[in-house]
């Protein structure tokens, strides 16, 4: 009797989960002010800002996440590990958006904020590297759409290694680049583009 591989099924519902929670817990960290005023609500916008920043890229990594599970045909250990890697530094996100909200985006303090989202850059193309290495490029189409995708990478990448020195600089112009680094993967193409030519043997698996 032969050994049926892992499928994703189970992979995909623990990554749902884990995400879900990183977002409950961010929202628990909003308090409410004690005065019904407008001063009192604009005291709160550096928590508003950095919560709404950590709730889009959460967003983003979740749906292009979502997309590459479509086309994992197996579970396997790498794959496992790479993505309990990336969860790990995503769900560091709540704790660090806090730390930066409550010192009011100090340098220091935003520097740390856009070097874990370094680290969760690398920890995502490790993921996706797994991810591709199921796929067996049959044409130049998908060979060109793979090298579209790692230039976004790449791209994104630097992006964050750039934002935190200019943390120190502007805390502002910081948040800036990492929020010009999200929107790069507001619509995840590339991975469409990636794995098209294979989607139909896999769904039929």
């Amino acid at each position: 009797m032969s050994r049926k591989k892992p499928g994703p099924e189970r992979l995909s519902a623990f990554s749902d989960g884990v995400i879900a929670i990183i977002i409950t817990i961010m929202v628990l960290e909003l308090k409410v002010p004690h005065e019904a005023s407008l001063a009192a609500v604009a005291a709160l916008w550096p928590v508003l800002v950095s919560y709404a920043l950590s709730y889009l890229i959460v967003a983003l990594i979740w749906i292009n996440h979502h997309h590459l599970l479509l086309y994992i045909r197996h579970a396997d250990s790498l794959v496992l590990y790479t993505n309990l890697l990336l969860l790990f530094l995503v769900s560091l996100i709540p704790f660090f958006t806090e730390y930066m909200a409550e010192t009011r985006m100090a340098p220091f303090s935003t520097a740390i904020y856009a070097a874990n989202f370094v680290l969760v850059a690398i920890a995502f193309m490790l993921f996706e590297y797994r991810v591709a290495l199921q796929i067996e490029p049959g044409d130049l189409e998908v060979l060109e759409a793979r090298r579209v995708a790692n230039q976004r990478n790449w791209i994104a990448l630097g992006l964050n290694v750039l934002a935190v020195p200019v943390a120190y600089v502007h805390p502002a112009l910081s948040l800036g680049l990492i929020l010009v680094n999200a929107l790069l993967f507001v619509v995840p193409d590339a991975y469409r583009l990636l794995f098209h030519e294979q989607r139909e043997p896999v769904a039929r698996r």
